[in-house]
């Protein structure tokens, strides 16, 4: 389809003359007859063939004026046999003073000039084509002298009209065609589909979410450093804290001494009583001893060893956790009822922010994070100091039959300074015991925060789509 472009609307008092029309333009002649010269914009549309009209925004116009020229430049080329309509309104104050339509105007080799009469009570131009008269025929001035460049409208292109097979409905004079906006309930490129309804436009950047009352549409990042993928998004850090008393890392444990780990037999039948009967030996770290148990062995406790922590500990660093949730700038129309047009942003999944009072409907099922978010927190969890409180030896123990390093019967891990009962039923006989196999040998220590984090600026829940 070819793209009108309107050059210019050219006034001058008096003047009853059409100009010569220009090579691969268009020139209607207007005349505001009666109240329609003290028109203060004139607003001009252009349709080519079966095309949807072109309707150009309001332009200025000179109240007292009568007659001027209007030339259409088709700058995709002149569209040659091709008819075309020019319709003009005159407005005062944004009131309507009148309006009229050229007769269907064919256009002819190289350009094609026409005339309107806009009045109250005037009949429709008389339509002609000037472009083979020569001066001699043409009544009337010369405008070559006015500036046909004051208004330009290159920056609109026909070829992106959608045709409409039927347009009685569409109010063509109220809806001027501009790039759709897929969020602002409003059918901007004039195809009578509104946001997520024109799917031509917004299938790719828009979808329909259920709606929820309350709630604020957008998306979660795990990475608070990112940046929000919707345009315009509004962003919001939120918090959750796992549950009080906190851990502290970062001590060194050093192992000073030689561990030692006694054994016990025990002939109880029931193999489940929970004493130490009688110590039958120990065995120390990286040795193999050979002991004879009756029907279940226990262990005491490792002796021996001082643990020694040195460094400073600090808070468990997954104590925190900070999302961030950019919620849309906006949400659009066009769905299904029971939803809204929000924007979609490549893999980014559809969440909802809400009270905490509220839960996590069945449309929005996934709950994001273990607990409540906050807008904030407040608080100053402390860790202790790096000391010799709070630790203990560990290591591990290997029970073989036949000899050191035969038959495994049984393995204790995290063998540590607490006394263990009744770890394995086995029957009467001489064993290997060994313990301290390969790095299994070290010290542990507990150590936790004072103090706990509290939730400020407001308490929400994140729900997601999937």
């Amino acid at each position: 389809m070819s793209r009108a472009l309107l050059l210019a609307l050219v006034a001058a008092s008096g003047c009853t003359n059409v100009s010569r029309c220009k090579s691969g333009t268009l020139l209607v002649h207007l005349t505001l007859s009666g109240a329609t010269a003290d028109a203060d914009q004139l607003v001009v549309s252009v349709t080519v063939g079966d095309a949807m009209p072109l309707v150009n925004p309001p332009q200025p116009h000179t109240p007292g004026v009568a007659s001027g020229n209007i030339e259409i430049d088709f700058s995709s080329g002149y569209p040659q046999g091709k008819v075309v309509l020019v319709d003009v309104r005159a407005l005062q104050g944004g009131a309507q003073l009148g309006e009229a339509e050229t007769v269907p105007v064919a256009l002819q080799a190289d350009c094609s000039s026409t005339s309107l009469i806009l009045g109250l009570g005037a009949d429709l131009a008389a339509s002609g084509d000037l472009s083979g008269g020569d001066a001699a025929q043409v009544v009337g001035d010369d405008l070559a002298g006015v500036d046909l460049a004051a208004v330009d409208l290159a920056a609109v292109d026909l070829s992106t009209v959608v045709a409409v097979p039927d347009l009685a409905n569409i109010d063509l004079q109220g809806c001027v065609p501009v790039a759709e906006n897929c969020f602002n309930g409003v059918d901007d490129d004039c195809d009578g589909l509104i946001d997520c309804a024109d799917t031509a436009d917004c299938s790719s950047v828009a979808m329909c979410v259920p709606t929820l009352t309350g709630a604020s549409y957008g998306t979660v990042l795990t990475n608070a450093a990112s940046a929000c993928p919707q345009a315009g998004a509004t962003s919001q850090l939120l918090y959750s804290f796992a549950s009080a008393p906190y851990s502290c890392y970062g001590c060194t444990a050093t192992a000073l001494g030689t561990p030692s780990l006694p054994i016990y037999s025990d002939s109880s039948v029931s193999c489940n009583m929970a004493d130490q009967a009688t110590n039958v030996g120990s065995v120390s770290t990286s040795t193999c001893a050979s002991l004879s148990v009756s029907n279940q062995f226990e262990l005491g406790g490792i002796t021996g060893v001082t643990c020694v922590l040195s460094g400073t500990s600090t808070l468990d660093q997954f104590v925190i956790t900070t999302d961030k949730f950019c919620a849309d700038s906006s949400v659009g129309a066009g769905c299904p009822s029971g939803n809204v047009c929000a924007p979609q942003v490549g893999s980014a999944v559809g969440c909802i922010l809400v009270p905490s009072t509220t839960s996590c409907p069945a449309s929005y099922p996934k709950a994001i994070g273990l607990s409540t978010w906050y807008g904030g927190y407040s608080g100053s969890p402390s860790c202790p100091a790096c000391s010799t409180a709070n630790n203990w030896a560990y290591d591990g123990l290997n029970v073989y039959s036949g000899s050191c390093g035969g038959t495994l019967v049984t393995s204790v891990s995290g063998v540590s300074g607490s006394p263990k009962y009744n770890l394995t039923c086995i029957a009467a006989g001489t064993y290997y015991f060994e313990l301290g196999t390969g790095s299994s040998f070290g010290c542990g220590y507990g150590l936790t925060a004072t103090g706990a984090y509290t939730g400020t600026n407001g308490a929400y829940h994140v729900c997601c789509l999937h």
